[in-house]
């Protein structure tokens, strides 16, 4: 992970590839404290690797997934990571239950959803579509990314 952090996130695209292997290792170190490691789902479609995207992109979901749902001390929580492909564009969806019993949130934070977003506009300023919905019992973002034609 930190090799990927250190040499590869400096470039503009990096393979998806390279970056679902990047958010499968964190997703496998997070999977490390939660009891119940059954309650993420991840899908990822093969083939990516001949597609390139911007480093990074994804990762902010994914840590707020795991954040949000308390699926480390929550035992009713559940995250869902899918990660596909269509003509000329990526879909990435990313959906968390929502915790029935409020949690003390932290001082820190609450920046990292904006935070993704101006790097979206800027990265990808006509190409993308952010979708962000929060009900009661559930919190999911979803990702399209018009591909650059080669």
């Amino acid at each position: 992970m930190m090799r990927y952090l250190l040499y590869e996130t400096d470039k503009e695209r990096v393979t998806l590839e390279k970056e679902v292997s990047f958010l499968m290792n964190y997703i496998d170190l997070e999977k490390l404290r939660v009891e119940n490691a059954t309650a993420v789902h991840i899908e990822v479609q093969e083939n990516l690797h001949d597609i390139l995207v911007a480093p990074l992109v994804f990762i902010p979901f994914v840590e707020n997934s795991f954040k949000h749902s308390r699926i480390i001390d929550d035992p009713d929580a559940w995250i869902e990571i899918k990660l596909r492909s269509e003509p000329g564009k990526i879909i990435f969806l990313c959906s968390n239950s929502i915790p029935k019993t409020q949690f003390k949130q932290q001082s820190n934070g609450g920046v990292g959803l904006e935070n993704i977003e101006k790097r979206l506009r800027i990265i990808y300023p006509t190409k993308y579509k952010l979708s962000i919905t929060s009900q009661p019992e559930q919190f999911e973002v979803e990702l399209t990314i018009k591909l650059d034609e080669n």
